[in-house]
């Protein structure tokens, strides 16, 4: 639902469906859920107009990829860090999101994750669309 109403950008309803989505999860010690609210909640952080909100958002998700990376959710990772590289794209740091968006591009294709691929390559294109 959060992710749903931030592609609409209503950034407002984005973070009382995560509200709502956090509640449960903190009783349950799942992972999986642990991590995919994780990483939903800094995708609505990475929305906000606040360099403060933002930063929080890019800490959440290198802790994301690490604890990803370490229990072996590969898709979580590359959502985490297609996120981060829109973070660094959209922050100025042109070249760094460049970087880590074209390793995600082809990790992601090589792993079999064409989406997480597509979505990156489509990033990729509109800071090239941008730049002109």
């Amino acid at each position: 639902m959060a992710r749903a109403s931030l592609s609409q950008r209503r950034i407002e309803e984005a973070r009382e469906a995560l509200d709502q989505a956090l509640a449960p999860s903190a009783r349950y010690h799942d992972r999986e859920a642990e991590l995919l609210v994780g990483v939903t909640a800094a995708c609505v952080r990475a929305a906000s107009a606040d360099p403060v909100d933002r930063a929080q958002a890019e800490q959440n998700l290198r802790e994301a990829l690490a604890e990803a990376t370490t229990a072996g959710f590969v898709d979580y990772g590359l959502q985490a860090r297609l996120i981060l590289g829109e973070i660094q794209m959209s922050s100025g740091r042109k070249a760094e999101g460049r970087a880590c968006l074209t390793a995600l591009e082809r990790e992601a294709v090589h792993k079999g994750f064409n989406l997480i691929a597509q979505q990156a390559t489509a990033a990729l294109r509109t800071e090239w669309n941008t730049d002109k």
